[in-house]
C-alpha cells in the first residue's frame, strides 16, 4: 500500500522534522468532525495543522494574513454555514496552485464532475479512516492527486463527462435547489427570491431537465448527494 511505502521513507531518512513537514488546513463546521479529524492527522509528526476554522470565510481570512500558505486544503463540504463550492472557487482563483482535498459524506454526479473540472486534487469520504486521509494527503503532497485507484481516477472522468450538464445550472438554479432541499414550497421560495411562483416552477423544470430527473423528491435527494443542500 501507498501508505506504507511512504511511511518506511519517513521512518528511514528521518527527514520529517518540523521545517519540513506537510503544512495543513482544516475547514469542519462540526467541532466533534472538526477534533476527529485533528487526532486523525496529528497522530503523524510529519503533518503540522497551522489552521483549523468552521467556515470558508474564516479560512480566507487566515490564508490572506498568513505569512506561508498551507501546502494542502482540507475542506468538509458538510457546512451549513458557507457555501463549500464557492469556497473552493475563490480558493482556485486566488492561488491556482494551492492543492485542496475535500471531504462528503456522499461523493455525488455534481460534485465529481464540479471537482474535475475545477482541477481540484482529491476527495475523500468524511468517515475515512486515519490510513487512508494519511494516504490521501501523501498522494496529492508528492503528485498532486488523491482519487483513490487508477481505475477510480478513470471512473469519475467518465462521470464528470456524462453529468458535465449539471454544470451548466445557473447560481439561481442552485439557489433553488438549495431551498427545495430544505422542504420549502415554491410560494416560500417565490417570496423569499422576490419573483412569481410560475417563475419558480419554471426553475424547478429546467433543473430536472439538466440533471436528468424528474420530481421534486429528487431534487431534494440530488441535493443531498452533492453538499448543495
Amino acid at each position: 500500500m501507498l501508505y506504507h511505502y511512504l511511511c518506511r521513507i519517513c521512518e528511514t531518512k528521518k527527514v520529517m522534522n518540523t521545517d519540513q513537514s506537510i503544512r495543513l488546513a482544516i475547514v469542519e463546521y462540526y467541532p466533534i468532525y472538526r477534533r476527529g479529524l485533528l487526532d486523525c492527522i496529528t497522530e503523524y509528526e510529519y503533518f503540522n495543522v497551522s489552521i483549523a476554522v468552521d467556515s470558508g470565510a474564516e479560512l480566507m481570512r487566515q490564508i490572506s494574513t498568513a505569512d506561508t500558505l498551507p501546502d494542502i486544503c482540507i475542506i468538509s463540504m458538510c457546512t451549513p454555514l458557507f457555501d463549500g463550492y464557492n469556497t473552493l472557487s475563490l480558493l482556485k482563483d486566488k492561488w491556482p496552485k494551492l492543492k485542496i482535498l475535500v471531504l462528503c459524506d456522499i461523493i455525488g454526479d455534481y460534485l465529481i464532475a464540479y471537482i474535475i473540472n475545477k482541477g481540484i486534487n482529491g476527495v475523500l469520504l468524511r468517515s475515512s479512516n486515519s490510513d487512508k486521509i494519511c494516504t490521501a494527503i501523501f498522494s496529492i503532497y508528492h503528485h498532486n492527486m488523491y482519487f483513490g485507484t487508477a481505475n477510480d481516477l478513470q471512473n469519475l472522468k467518465k462521470t464528470a463527462a456524462l453529468f458535465s450538464s449539471c454544470l451548466s445550472l445557473t447560481e439561481r438554479e442552485i439557489e433553488v435547489i438549495k431551498l427545495v432541499s430544505l422542504g420549502y414550497s415554491n410560494k416560500y421560495i417565490s417570496i423569499k427570491l422576490n419573483v412569481s411562483p410560475r417563475t419558480i416552477q419554471t426553475h424547478c423544470a429546467n433543473i430536472c431537465l439538466k440533471l436528468h430527473i424528474h420530481s421534486r423528491e429528487q431534487i431534494i435527494v440530488y441535493a443531498k448527494s452533492n453538499a448543495l443542500g
